[in-house]
């Protein structure tokens, strides 16, 4: 929210963008980390017999949808971070 907001105003402040991105960076890090774990416990969950592959399939395409939500936040964060580089 922090980021969208610079957009706002008049001169974008580079530095504080800056250090956004980078948390964002850091953010986006972490989910990827999480997201293998959780695919690992997935696997391991929906290896026995008799679990639900729809199921299995539903958490999935979760975990999925979660990951490219962060992934765009970072892509956004990046061209942001583009945009003030032009401006200054």
């Amino acid at each position: 929210e922090d980021l969208s907001n610079t957009l706002r105003e008049k001169r974008l402040p580079h530095k504080r963008i800056q250090a956004s991105v980078k948390a964002l960076a850091t953010s986006e890090t972490a989910a990827d980390r999480l997201l293998e774990k959780a695919e690992a416990a997935l696997i391991a969950e929906f290896t026995v017999p008799g679990k639900s592959a729809i199921e299995f399939a539903a958490w999935n395409k979760l975990f999925r949808l979660l990951e490219r939500i962060t992934d765009s936040a970072d892509h956004c964060g990046r061209h942001i971070l583009s945009i003030s580089r032009k401006e200054t």
